[in-house]
């Protein structure tokens, strides 16, 4: 039976009221007995959901830590909230803490008294940051392992924290903080992390290896992309809203059927449509297509923000190439080859394969594109190619 449900686009859920993703919790779960994960998906497809969901769902055996990262910039405000997140677990008014405060005495001289919300190390302590983080983690895996349990950290926005550092403190610190984070995972066997966050980690990582960084931080964590929704899921969410706002449409399983398709199966998006047609006093398939596109046209969603993220990704000599490539790809209904793009490409100017090549692998880690078994490229989102067209004047 179908559980009765209230809209509520962008707001934080219940995770009972989470649909679909049950089968994708389990295998992420099954997964960390093993190892950690970067998990990679577009803005609104439900990332930080699925990290509160894995909390709250975690067996006894496997103990959760979720932080939003994006608001630190230092290696040393990153040990704070680490230590403030394990407070609790490793009762430091123990052992633990007697250590660590002895640790703080010898690196910088200084007495510390105080844990708990708001907790702050001495900027003494800036350049040892490596060393509370290794002893803290230690402390923290004693106890794990005693218990044969399983510890993961779950990291979201990661990417931004590691941006955030490289530009507050430079490139060898953000490279010598995803080194550390990786080394400890070798050193603990039972220790796991998920990184996840709006910017790809790749664009960050892309940034250091242009500073000489070589090294692969996160080969020891498969990548793993969230999904929008089945077909059958996104009518159990759409059928459930429906219920719980007691908005009346006609049409039936084809209202239903446009919404989910219209949106791209995406949680987020029918949240935000369910909410809209609460206004409405008649809701038929016409009317859900004639609002989606208003809100489209509107920039409702901040669809903008795929526009707008290219320079900031992106290198500036590639902005007009990209434009073009997704141009192109916006007026096409079918998926073209690689050849064939090329070919557009080539009528308007000279352009080397390589670089082509290149700028599609960045748009499909970052979710413009998709490539089929046959090789041929296409929007991944209609929404995307929908808001595209309308904003770039090409309909």
């Amino acid at each position: 039976m179908i559980k009765p449900l209230k809209s509520n686009p962008g707001g934080q859920l219940d995770p009972d009221h989470v649909i679909g993703r049950d089968k994708l919790i389990s295998r992420l779960l099954d997964d960390l007995n093993k190892h950690g994960i970067v998990l990679t998906a577009e803005r609104r497809m439900g990332k930080t959901t699925i990290l509160r969901k894995i909390k709250a769902e975690a067996p006894p055996q496997i103990k959760t830590i979720w932080r939003d990262l994006e608001d630190i910039w230092t290696p040393l405000e990153f040990v704070e909230r680490l230590i403030e997140d394990l407070e609790a677990y490793l009762k430091f008014t123990d052992q633990s803490a007697k250590k660590l405060k002895a640790l703080v005495k010898n690196l910088s001289g200084l007495e510390l008294n105080i844990f708990g919300v708001g907790f702050t190390l001495p900027k003494a302590l800036e350049s040892h940051w490596k060393n509370l983080l290794e002893q803290i983690i230690a402390d923290v895996m004693e106890i794990i392992d005693k218990k044969e349990e399983i510890m993961v950290f779950l990291w979201d926005e990661l990417p931004i924290m590691i941006d955030n550092i490289r530009q507050r403190q430079g490139e060898s610190i953000a490279m010598e903080l995803l080194d550390c984070l990786r080394s400890l995972r070798q050193t603990h066997k039972n220790l796991r992390m998920i990184y996840t966050g709006s910017i790809g980690l790749h664009h960050v990582l892309g940034k250091l290896k242009k500073a000489g960084y070589a090294n692969s931080p996160t080969n020891d964590m498969p990548p793993m992309e969230l999904p929008p929704l089945t077909q059958d899921d996104a009518n159990e969410l759409i059928i459930g809203l429906l219920q719980g706002e007691n908005i009346s449409f006609m049409g039936g399983n084809d209202t239903i059927n446009v919404i989910a398709k219209e949106v791209d199966y995406i949680p987020y998006y029918i949240h935000c449509v369910i909410s809209k047609l609460k206004d409405k006093t008649f809701v038929d398939a016409q009317v859900v297509k004639n609002l989606i596109q208003q809100e489209i046209a509107n920039n409702a969603w901040d669809l903008s923000h795929f526009g707008k993220r290219i320079d900031t990704y992106y290198e500036e000599s590639s902005y007009s190439l990209i434009r073009e490539i997704l141009d192109i790809l916006a007026l096409e209904e079918k998926p073209l080859k690689f050849k064939e793009l090329m070919n557009n490409l080539q009528i308007k100017k000279e352009v080397e394969p390589e670089k082509v090549r290149e700028i599609l692998t960045l748009l499909r880690q970052d979710h413009y594109l998709k490539r089929n078994e046959q090789g041929e490229y296409y929007f991944y989102f209609s929404l995307i190619k929908r808001w595209w067209c309308l904003d770039r004047g090409l309909v």
